[in-house]
């Protein structure tokens, strides 16, 4: 009884041997097929990835592609059509050069017929002239007079002295002082007429005020007694100053 008790043990021993060693195969081969499938998993991810650069490296070459010949494309349009704008202006200039040339020879040459123009052009220069020659006058007499208080110094040599000294500093102080001031004057008046003003539509403003002084002068001094360089003269000045206001307008309401 007793051994058979110990044989059938031993067989139930057996038994689970072999069902624990056949477990552990199973568990063993689990583990290594999840191994290979883990090796294949990092595998094909390592290829994913691989592939990704390999896409992000495409696509920015592509990128880098595409904006180059986007560029050069863009350079050479623009090349293009700097060259077609600067050879329209160049034409649209040399019209203008043309027909400004011929109208300001047309205007000369009418002028020369103009007796009111011709006239008060004479007249504008020698009022001028007088005008400078008074100024030079009434310099040298103040000059003299300033002068002559070195007169009342009793000794002789102390007295010439003096009295060239003050000559020569009433000529310096209000004369070349003057000039140099009307000099300065004009210099600045010039530059900022020429940096603001000197353009074509002033050009055209002055042409055009010739022409019609010159053609219509002798009509114009009928209703108006008033020299017509001068009149010139105010008629840019007037223009100037609507200039001036609308320039200023427009900043203000833009």
């Amino acid at each position: 009884m007793i051994f058979q008790q110990n044989q059938e043990l031993e067989k139930q021993n057996t038994l689970l041997q072999k069902n624990i060693q056949n477990a552990l195969a199973e568990v063993e081969a689990v583990r290594s097929e999840y191994s290979n499938r883990e090796r294949q998993l990092q595998a094909a991810q390592k290829k994913m990835e691989q592939e990704r650069r390999e896409t992000e490296n495409y696509r920015h070459s592509l990128n880098e592609q595409i904006y180059e010949q986007a560029k050069l494309r863009s350079e050479i349009l623009e090349k293009k059509l700097k060259q077609e704008y600067q050879a329209r202006t160049l034409s649209y200039q040399t019209f203008f050069v043309v027909a400004l040339l011929y109208g300001i020879i047309v205007t000369l040459f009418t002028a020369f017929y103009s007796d009111a123009f011709i006239r008060d052009f004479k007249a504008f220069f020698d009022s001028a002239w007088t005008f400078i020659y008074l100024c030079a006058e009434t310099l040298f007499k103040v000059a003299n007079w300033a002068s002559q208080l070195g007169d009342r110094i009793p000794h002789p040599v102390a007295s010439m002295v003096i009295h060239w000294l003050l000559w020569i500093l009433v000529i310096l102080l209000l004369g070349v002082g003057s000039i140099s001031l009307l000099a300065i004057c004009a210099i600045k008046g010039c530059k900022h007429y020429a940096n603001q003003y000197a353009d074509t539509i002033s050009l055209s403003v002055w042409l055009l005020s010739l022409a019609c002084l010159i053609w219509f002068g002798d009509f114009i001094r009928d209703f108006i007694p008033i020299n017509l360089i001068v009149l010139l003269f105010l008629i840019h000045i007037l223009y100037l100053w609507i200039r001036v206001y609308l320039k200023r307008n427009w900043y203000r309401f833009r």
